[in-house]
């Protein structure tokens, strides 16, 4: 059986923009979820398809997921432009992942009105890395940038045309 880790990875991230579409208190956490499990995905595919494309791929492995890009872009003859497409919305989620894993307290000053529900302006009390994916406009631009980068890689690199429909809720193989 071949366990392909960058799939269950894209599996947790779809599983959790579509939680997060269905509900309305804590969909902001579902989408910060699915951003961070999308970054996630690239490195994993990166991880996957470097080995099969590039010799003595495990001398690259440890490199940053930046350089590991550019390497394999570079390889297949592909443009590799931080600024534009795909590729400056793939680099955002990195930053979140980065904010997660380095995560300090940040004072914040906040302008918000209190409309006197339970929790009124709380939503705007989140650290800076997170409040561009926070909705679900962030969490579907970061997981279809990364399936669309993946997919052409994935054509590009000669593995065959890649379904990248979602699996099915829970984990599969394949």
């Amino acid at each position: 059986m071949t366990v392909r880790g960058y799939r269950q990875i894209e599996n947790l991230a779809a599983h959790s923009l579509k939680h997060a579409k269905t509900i309305e208190r804590g969909s902001g956490l579902e989408c910060v979820t699915t951003a961070l499990f999308s970054a996630f995905m690239f490195e994993g595919y990166l991880n996957h398809v470097g080995p099969l494309k590039i010799r003595h791929w495990e001398h690259f492995e440890r490199l940053p997921w930046r350089s590991k890009t550019e390497i394999l872009l570079s390889d297949l003859g592909l443009p590799c432009n931080w600024g534009e497409g795909e590729l400056q919305v793939i680099a955002a989620p990195f930053k979140l992942r980065d904010g997660l894993a380095h995560s300090r307290t940040e004072t914040q000053v906040l302008e918000y009105t209190d409309d006197g529900s339970p929790g009124a302006g709380r939503g705007a009390m989140i650290p800076s890395y997170m409040r561009e994916w926070n909705e679900l406009k962030g969490a579907e631009r970061a997981l279809d940038a990364v399936r669309k980068t993946c997919t052409n890689i994935h054509e590009v690199a000669g593995l065959g045309e890649w379904d990248m429909e979602p699996l099915a809720d829970g984990f599969a193989s394949g």
